[in-house]
């Protein structure tokens, strides 16, 4: 019995240090012979990553310092533990670690990336890193579709079907109006109401405190801006020079105030007609002289039709030239006011008259260029946009 418990004691006890003496073996022959990359295998990079992670791991190793437990603690404990107790040594913190505990070394990430520039670069080929691409920016904004003019011409059959297309535009216009454009409408309303109950007072003030010869004789030249002549010639000249020059935004300027000037014509000379409202020198103590049997020329003060002509002309030539002339806007929106007041200064109208007049002028000769023949459908847009690694346009049509 005793020689056989020998026996079994000594076999593995040759078992343990042959096992041990293979490992030492092994480990060395790992780190002192390269190994040399096979068809298909794992390449050398990858061998030399893995002892500079060994390296770096005995590194911060070396860094940490043991306390050993008391005599008390250890007299309790086993002398060969099943596994080591956590609490039973206490490590020191290091100093600089190069990584965090539970951290993967970055070693590793460059050596990932180096095996992968051998794998794909060509035989004696110097391996490259490839950078990841940028990350696209979100784009945000809108693109704007071009704004210039095309197929200028008054042979072009669209503008003339724009017409009646505008026409209905105008007058069906409340329609589709949202809620800030009903608040805008009623805005006007309201000032043209608030207006006409003072229209007695504005003009005896105006005519008795402000009226002099010398503001006659500026605004008679200020009232010439609303004639329809001016207008006419206006446009007959501003096209001629565009077709000269081969300007196509002149020709389409010239052309839409020729269209605005019809449908303002054409909106004013209805609503005259409709509210029959006698001029202030033929009623001037009574300014709800409406609806007037008598249907002469007096009769035909609401609302003014040069503060609508010089109006819509001034918001036509704002927005048409908009981008070129960005300033030109503060220049005919005053004299365009200074047109309108020039009818209250030959008391040829109300306040209420002219301030109707003017603001319907600007709603048509926005409408008209909105709806311009010549340009692009502005209802229409287009934007940026990114999905992970696909890019491109998106279209959105404004109801």
């Amino acid at each position: 019995m005793f020689h056989h418990k020998l026996r079994r004691n000594i076999l593995v006890l040759c078992i343990c240090a042959t096992a041990a003496l293979s490992h030492t073996q092994s480990s060395a022959y790992a780190q002192s012979t390269p190994v040399p990359a096979a068809a298909g295998g794992p390449p050398n990079a990858f061998f030399e990553a893995l002892r500079t992670i060994d390296s770096q791991q005995k590194a911060v190793a070396a860094t940490r310092s043991y306390a050993l437990p008391s005599a008390s603690s250890a007299a309790r404990q086993p002398l060969f533990p099943a596994r080591i107790d956590p609490t039973a040594v206490r490590p020191a913190v290091p100093s600089a670690p190069a990584t965090r505990p539970g951290q993967t070394p970055s070693s590793f990430f460059r050596a990932v990336r180096a095996i992968e520039s051998q794998q794909s670069a060509p035989n004696g080929a110097a391996p490259v890193v490839r950078a990841a691409p940028p990350a696209p920016e979100k784009a945000t904004a809108f693109m704007r579709v071009s704004n210039e003019p095309r197929n200028v011409s008054i042979m072009n059959t669209d503008y003339w079907l724009s017409y009646p297309q505008n026409a209905w535009q105008i007058v069906s216009a409340p329609y589709n109006f949202d809620t800030n454009d009903w608040f805008v409408a009623g805005g006007v309303a309201a000032t043209t109401g608030l207006l006409m109950l003072a229209d007695k007072e504005i003009n005896d003030t105006w005519r008795d405190d402000i009226r002099t010869g010398g503001l006659d004789d500026f605004l008679d030249i200020m009232e010439t801006f609303g004639d329809s002549q001016f207008v006419i010639f206006g446009v007959l000249g501003g096209y001629a020079a565009g077709e000269l020059i081969g300007s196509d935004r002149d020709q389409e300027a010239a052309l839409l105030v020729a269209q605005s000037f019809v449908l303002s014509a054409g909106l004013t000379q209805g609503l005259k007609f409709a509210f029959r409202r006698e001029r202030p020198d033929d009623s001037r103590d009574d300014q709800y002289s409406f609806f007037s049997s008598d249907a002469s020329e007096t009769n035909s003060a609401f609302p003014s039709g040069h503060a609508t002509n010089a109006f819509s002309m001034a918001s036509v030539l704002t927005n048409v030239y908009d981008e070129q002339v960005p300033w030109l806007g503060w220049v005919l929106y005053p004299v365009a006011t200074m047109t309108a007041l020039a009818r209250v200064n030959n008391e040829r109208h109300w306040g209420s008259d002219v301030f109707l007049g003017s603001a319907l002028g600007y709603f048509i000769g926005r409408m008209v260029v909105h709806h311009s023949p010549f340009r692009g459908d502005k209802t229409i847009s287009l934007a940026p946009m990114t999905d992970g690694d696909l890019n491109g346009l998106r279209v959105v049509h404004k109801i």
